[in-house]
């Protein structure tokens, strides 16, 4: 997460305290700092869905703080989106929705835009600790929440969702290797 841009959100916010903003507040950060994270969050959920987010959660922040033109074409999504990837997580997460609303389907955008990041998923959503994350996909993806046994860590969890899905085996989070928390990860379960 940038920390710069995500406190100028935060500012931004109507509900500062709200676990759910400050979790589109770590991912939009992320993916629109001066430093680019993971993605845009834009180019997973659309321009105007994207619009509509920050109207409703961070009123008069898309001038200030965010810029959709940021050194592409607006509109344009770059090549190295790994859209495949981004696509298969938020089926996964869609189809998992314990809340069938905007909201659920908001946050299944930003946690499958935050699974591309190279960080912990609790980081790169900008959240306090994985404690959080935990509470965040109870909320909203319960019955994945209650599939998910042992310690094994949420970005990891959802690959393994994923590759079951696909039928792929082995299975790795393909954006790990460079995490500082590999080994804790990827070591003895």
């Amino acid at each position: 997460m940038n920390a710069y841009e995500y406190l100028l959100l935060v500012g931004c916010a109507k509900n500062k305290m709200d676990v759910a903003t400050r979790a589109f507040a770590g991912v939009i950060s992320s993916g629109y700092g001066a430093t680019r994270l993971i993605p845009p969050l834009e180019y997973g959920m659309g321009k105007d869905e994207f619009k509509a987010l920050m109207d409703e959660y961070f009123p008069g922040a898309l001038g200030k703080v965010v810029n959709l033109a940021t050194g592409r074409k607006r509109g344009a999504v770059p090549e190295d989106f790994r859209s495949d990837e981004y696509e298969g997580i938020l089926r996964l997460l869609l189809d998992h929705l314990s809340r069938k609303d905007k909201e659920g389907e908001r946050m299944a955008h930003a946690v499958a835009m935050a699974c591309l990041g190279c960080d912990t998923l609790w980081q790169s959503m900008g959240l306090p600790n994985r404690k959080a994350l935990t509470e965040l996909i109870k909320d909203y993806f319960g019955p994945l929440h209650k599939k998910k046994k042992g310690d094994a860590k949420w970005k990891k969890f959802l690959y393994r969702q994923l590759c079951e899905r696909e039928g792929i085996s082995p299975c790795k989070s393909p954006t790990c290797e460079d995490c500082s928390e590999y080994d804790g990860c990827f070591g003895e379960e």
